[in-house]
């Protein structure tokens, strides 16, 4: 059964404040998962690089 709520004006401000902050939320972890990306992409070639300057030094 589909039928339509009607909100009051109270719950619908309510219900769209919950999604602002749902939103807002969303977008700061997503920076945070790019910023923790980059970070660990950063570290990775700080390895192989240092890797390679080793392997050079054994030559």
């Amino acid at each position: 059964m589909n039928s339509k709520i009607n909100l009051t004006t109270d719950q619908q401000i309510k219900n769209n404040e919950i999604l602002a902050h749902i939103e807002a939320e969303k977008a700061r972890l997503l920076e945070e998962t790019r910023a923790l990306q980059q970070q660990w992409r950063q570290e990775e070639r700080r390895k192989r690089a240092l890797e390679r300057q080793q392997k050079k030094r054994q030559v």
